[in-house]
C-alpha cells in the first residue's frame, strides 16, 4: 500500500487498504485499518480543484488517482468495507469527515463527526474519574461545537434546498445541539471536576451558546 501511494498508484493503494481490512478486521479490529495510509489518500483528493472543475465543465471524472475518480472509490471503502467492520474509532471518522466535507456533503459531513465525537467522549468512561481523560474531552467537545457552528449552517441549507430529499431528518438546530452537548458533558462530569479551572471555561462557552 505505501508503495503504491508514494508512486502515485492511489486507486490501487485504496483496493489493497479495503483487501486488508476484509482480511484482518475481525481479529485486528480497527488495527486493520492503516489510517497513515487512509489519510493520505484523502489528502490527496483534497488537493484536487478537480470538484469544481467537474461542476463548471459538467464532466465525469477520468483520473481513478485524484479527484472525484479517488473520491469514488475512498467513498465506497468507506462505505462498503471499513465502516460497517470498523466503527468505534474516531480518526477513522474524521478521516470520512474530511472527505465529505471536500465533496461539500455538509449533513453527512456533520453526522460523521459527530460519529467521532461519540468514539471520543460519549462511549469514554475513564473522563468522569480520570483528569487528564477529561481535559482531553473538554477539547474534544470545543472541537465538536466548533464543527457545529461550522457546518450545522451549511448542513441545514442542504437540507431545505431539496438536495437532500429523501434522507431522514436531523434533529434540532445546530445552537440547539451545541448547548445538549455541553450541558450533557458538564452534567456528567460536575461532581467530579467543577474545580479544575477549565471548567469555568466551560461556563464561558455556555454562556455563549445562550446567544447563538
Amino acid at each position: 500500500m505505501v508503495v503504491s501511494v508514494d508512486v502515485g498508484e492511489l486507486a490501487e493503494a485504496c483496493r489493497a487498504l479495503g483487501r486488508v481490512v476484509e482480511e484482518r478486521s475481525e481479529k485486528d479490529g480497527k488495527e486493520s485499518v492503516d489510517i497513515e495510509v487512509l489519510e493520505r489518500l484523502i489528502s490527496a483528493v483534497a488537493r484536487s480543484s478537480d470538484l469544481d472543475e467537474s461542476a463548471e465543465k459538467d464532466t465525469r471524472p477520468s483520473n481513478p488517482n485524484e479527484g472525484l475518480g479517488l473520491y469514488a472509490r475512498l467513498d465506497d471503502l468507506f462505505a462498503q468495507i471499513i465502516l460497517p467492520r470498523v466503527a468505534d474509532d474516531s480518526r477513522i471518522w474524521k478521516a470520512r469527515a474530511q472527505l465529505l466535507t471536500w465533496r461539500k456533503r455538509w449533513g453527512d459531513a456533520l453526522e460523521a463527526y459527530n460519529a467521532a465525537y461519540r468514539c471520543d467522549v460519549v462511549t469514554n468512561t475513564q473522563l468522569e474519574v480520570d483528569l487528564e481523560s477529561w481535559k482531553e474531552a473538554v477539547v474534544h467537545v470545543e472541537e465538536y461545537i466548533d464543527v457545529l457552528r461550522n457546518f450545522g449552517p451549511r448542513a441545514a441549507t442542504e437540507q431545505s434546498s431539496g438536495d437532500d430529499q429523501g434522507k431522514k431528518k436531523r434533529g434540532g438546530t445546530w445552537q440547539f445541539q451545541a448547548r445538549s452537548v455541553l450541558r450533557t458533558f458538564m452534567g456528567r462530569t460536575r461532581d467530579a471536576f467543577e474545580d479544575e479551572p477549565e471548567w469555568k471555561h466551560l461556563e464561558g462557552v455556555e454562556e455563549e451558546l445562550k446567544y447563538l
